[in-house]
């Protein structure tokens, strides 16, 4: 699009709708003398989905870059700024613990060890970590927890794995009666369970009742990793490849008696993984650029049809993104293999790292960020001079002093 006036651009821009407006601006000029004379310069503005880019006549460059950088400004909205809270550690224990989950009431669950160093289960409530489960004590985790305060547990019984699902002080065991190796993922606001028998067959389980979901006839495994309240299911498909390496994994949308939706993939990549999905039908995954997985993923979002290629934060060279919220917004982590992680926050079209958006963090180093629910709040690991902690962000609402 080549127009001859800013003002145009600007008026284009503010025709967008309010959640769209995030632009990456990079101005181009070249100055051959002195007044602006003979100068060239341009601006370009990359929007999600839309590449503007004018050329600005030499004597017009400085006026209205400073006007068109500030009409973006302006629309971009505020920068996100988040509390910090320690979870803290179970009654006796040592710190440590690893979140995985957190409900829209702020319950969050994940593992934390004990004063033996062994992972159980931990439920954070109230300002306090417990063990979920009634009467017993044996080493898990606690996976999932949904708005109804159902919680998914993971629990070695010899001689097999078992799950349960933990409500009201009971806990009923998920594990089929077949002695099928299998693993459950996650659960919705119904109380619906998805998880996949082994080597690869997503499932549905409801009130003691198993049933397989169906996948693409050539798919050799399917995995169902999360559900929305509407019962669609995201997770992962393997198909037919050359290489049968990570090139052969797609992205792909289940729903109970219904054949599978497999995705596609975003621009340039060999393969994909849907982690994660919410209420709108958005997904959250990692889609591969190298099939043998040479520190080639990046985190995506998937929303209206379209795949749109998350990023890594500065320096970086891999992201994956691990949850997403009925807003849009995106955790997960970027790095740099086997240097350092940090925890990333994709919110309104603009990456951020967390270690950024933070009040009073240090002495804090947010590594990885695993959940976020629909009011905002994250959970994930730090580390605290050379420790791991458990922590749950929480947002600080617009005008509040900090």
């Amino acid at each position: 699009m080549r127009v001859q006036w800013v003002p145009k651009i600007i008026r284009k821009l503010r025709a967008t709708p309010p959640n769209d407006l995030r632009y990456n601006i990079v101005i181009h000029a070249r100055t051959d003398q002195v007044g602006c004379k003979q100068n060239s310069a341009s601006i370009t503005a990359t929007k999600m989905k839309t590449s503007i880019s004018t050329p600005i006549p030499a004597k017009r460059c400085i006026i209205p870059a400073i006007l068109f950088i500030a009409a973006v400004a302006l629309s971009a909205g505020p920068r996100p700024r988040f509390q910090l809270t320690d979870l803290g550690t179970l009654p006796g224990a040592g710190p440590g613990g690893i979140p995985y989950a957190i409900n829209d009431q702020g319950d969050v669950v994940g593992a934390a060890p004990d004063r033996n160093r062994v992972l159980r289960p931990f439920l954070y409530r109230n300002g306090a970590m417990i063990d979920p489960r009634p009467g017993t004590s044996g080493p898990g985790e606690a996976l999932a927890i949904n708005a109804a305060g159902q919680i998914i547990t993971k629990e070695y019984i010899a001689p097999n794995l078992h799950y349960f699902l933990v409500s009201n002080g009971a806990a009923v065991d998920i594990s089929p009666s077949s002695g099928r190796t299998f693993a459950v993922y996650n659960l919705n606001a119904d109380g619906l369970v998805v998880g996949a028998y082994s080597p690869g067959d997503a499932f549905t389980w409801r009130e003691g009742a198993f049933a397989l979901l169906e996948r693409p006839a050539d798919a050799s495994i399917s995995v169902a990793l999360d559900i929305n309240g509407a019962g669609l299911i995201a997770g992962v498909v393997r198909l037919p490849s050359s290489l049968f390496a990570l090139d052969s994994y797609r992205a792909t949308l289940f729903r109970e008696g219904q054949p599978a939706e497999v995705l596609g993939l975003p621009a340039g990549a060999v393969g994909a993984t849907a982690r994660a999905i919410n209420d709108s039908g958005d997904v959250a995954g990692d889609a591969y650029y190298d099939p043998y997985g040479e520190g080639q993923s990046r985190a995506f979002l998937y929303s209206g049809g379209e795949f749109r290629d998350l990023g890594v934060l500065p320096g970086d060279v891999v992201s994956n993104g691990f949850d997403v919220n009925n807003s849009g917004q995106v955790v997960g982590i970027s790095q740099v293999p086997q240097y350092d992680v940090r925890a990333f926050l994709y919110s309104e079209g603009e990456l951020y790292d967390l270690n950024d958006l933070v009040k009073h963090i240090r002495g804090w180093h947010l590594r990885t960020a695993y959940a976020i629910n629909n009011r905002g709040q994250i959970v994930g690991i730090a580390v605290v001079e050379g420790i791991e902690r458990p922590y749950l962000l929480t947002p600080i609402r617009l005008g509040r002093s900090e």
